[in-house]
């Protein structure tokens, strides 16, 4: 018995789909981590920001993009 074949759009639009909603989900933890450390984004407008928390956020920040390149890196490589 012989599985029916998917055509390959199928996978393309998955990609872009599941990059999409990658990001998406990035783009809110980046937010809540920016609201987190004080500083005022488009969710809380209402808190003042805390002090030097540029210093506090670039670690979390470099850690954010590491794993989301690793993440992207890995997607697409279970995908091909």
């Amino acid at each position: 018995m012989q599985l029916p074949q998917i055509p390959l759009e199928f996978f393309i639009v998955y990609r872009a789909v599941l990059l999409a909603a990658l990001m998406v989900l990035v783009l809110i933890v980046l937010a809540h981590t920016l609201t987190v450390f004080g500083r005022r984004t488009f969710l809380y407008r209402k808190r003042r920001p805390v002090d030097n928390w540029n210093r506090q956020f670039y670690p979390v920040a470099f850690g954010l993009i590491i794993l989301v390149v690793s993440l992207i890196v890995l997607i697409n490589r279970a995908i091909k």
